[in-house]
C-alpha cells in the first residue's frame, strides 16, 4: 500500500470514530432496556419513558443538521469533528453518575448535535482529503464505525455494572480525540479561506509527500467555479435532471431509515428477550447480531465496486421488506 493510500485510510478511519462514539451513545440503552424498566434498575422508568429516551436523541439531531453544515463552513471541518469526542465523553461521565430523567433527556440532546456534526460535517471532511480513486473506499469507514460502536455496546453492556459501563465507553472517544487531533484540516476548507500554505502542507501529507501543484490548482479551479456558480435551494428542481437526482437521493434515505435499522438497533436486546431459544440467550444473539452488522456493512463496501450500488440496494431493499415479518420470533428464523 502506498504511503498517500495509508494516510488517506488513517485519517478517514480516524475520522469516522466520531461516528463510532455516536453510535455507542445512540443504541446505550439498548443492552439496558430489559434492566431498566425492572425493579432492580439504578433508573426507574417505564416502558414510555424508555422509548422517549431513546429516540429523543434523533429529536436533538433533526435540530442540529443544518446549522451543522453551516457551523463547518465557518469554523471548518476538523474542529466541528473533534468536538464530538470531549463532549460524548463527558456524556459519558454524567450517564455514569446522574440518575435524573430530565438530565438524561437534555444529555440525549446533547448527544443529538454529537450526532449530527458526525454525520454531517464527517463525511464531507472524509470526501475533500481523499483522492477520487480511494473516495468510495474511504467513505465506506463512516457506516462500518456506526455498527461497530454499536457492537461494543452490545459486547460490554449486559455484563457490568450500569456506572461501568458508562465509563467503559469513554475508551472510544478517548481514542478518537487523540488521534484526530493530529490530522490536518480539509485542503477544500484551507483553499476556501485563502490559507494557501496551510492547505499546501495538508495536502502534500495526505498525498504522502507527493507533487501536489497540479491538484491543489484543480481544487482551487474547482472552489471558484462552486464560488460562481453559487446555487439555492431552487436549483434542486431547476431542470428534469435536477428532479430526478433529488428525487433518488430522498428515496434511498427514506428507505434507509424506514427499514427500521435505527429502531431495530436500540431495541434489539428488547426483541430477542422474548426468545425462546435455549442454548442462546438474550444478549448472546443482540451479540451476534452486532458482528453480523458489522462484517455486512464492511462487506458491501467490497461487493458494491464489482457488483454495483443499485442492485444490492434493490437486494437489501427486498431482504428489508421479507425478514421483518419474522423478527417477532427469532427462533423461526433459526430453525428456518
Amino acid at each position: 500500500m502506498q504511503l498517500s493510500t495509508l494516510r488517506q485510510h488513517m485519517a478517514a478511519i480516524s475520522c469516522s470514530l466520531s461516528v463510532a462514539i455516536t453510535a455507542t451513545a445512540f443504541v446505550w440503552y439498548a443492552p439496558l432496556l430489559l434492566y431498566i424498566v425492572s425493579p432492580e434498575s439504578e433508573v426507574p422508568m417505564t416502558t414510555t419513558e424508555t422509548s422517549w429516551l431513546v429516540s429523543s436523541m434523533e429529536l436533538g439531531c433533526l435540530f442540529f443538521v443544518i446549522p451543522a453544515g453551516m457551523i463547518s463552513d465557518r469554523v471548518g471541518r476538523k474542529y466541528p469533528i473533534l468536538f464530538v469526542g470531549p463532549t460524548c465523553g463527558l456524556g459519558f461521565i454524567v450517564l455514569a453518575y446522574v440518575r435524573s430523567l430530565p438530565a438524561l433527556f437534555v444529555l440525549r440532546q446533547i448527544q443529538g448535535l454529537c450526532l449530527a456534526l458526525a454525520y454531517v460535517v464527517g463525511p464531507i471532511y472524509i470526501a475533500e482529503i481523499s483522492e477520487p480513486s480511494l473516495r468510495g473506499s474511504t467513505s465506506c469507514h463512516i457506516q462500518t464505525m456506526w455498527f461497530v460502536g454499536c457492537f461494543y455496546d452490545y459486547c460490554i453492556g449486559p455484563y457490568i455494572s450500569y456506572s461501568t459501563y458508562a465509563l467503559v465507553c469513554l475508551a472510544i472517544p478517548l481514542l478518537f480525540t487523540t488521534t484526530f487531533i493530529f490530522m490536518p484540516e480539509s485542503p477544500y476548507y484551507l483553499i476556501m479561506k485563502g490559507r494557501t500554505e496551510e492547505a499546501k502542507q495538508a495536502l502534500s501529507w495526505l498525498r504522502g509527500g507527493k507533487e501536489v501543484n497540479e491538484e491543489f490548482k484543480e481544487i482551487e479551479a474547482t472552489i471558484e467555479r462552486e464560488v460562481y456558480e453559487q446555487g439555492s435551494w431552487k436549483d434542486l428542481f431547476h431542470t428534469k435532471k435536477d428532479r430526478k437526482a433529488f428525487f433518488v437521493v430522498q428515496v434511498c434515505s427514506i428507505t434507509k431509515y424506514m427499514g427500521g435499522m435505527p429502531a431495530f438497533a436500540n431495541y434489539v436486546s428488547q426483541t430477542f428477550g422474548e426468545s425462546t431459544i435455549k442454548f442462546l440467550d438474550h444478549n448472546q444473539l443482540t451479540i451476534i447480531t452486532g458482528v453480523l452488522l458489522t462484517v455486512a456493512t464492511f462487506s458491501s463496501s467490497l461487493l458494491s465496486i464489482n457488483v454495483g450500488r443499485r442492485p444490492i440496494l434493490i437486494y437489501s431493499c427486498f431482504c428489508c421488506f421479507i425478514f421483518p415479518l419474522l423478527i417477532d420470533n427469532p427462533s423461526r428464523v433459526l430453525h428456518c
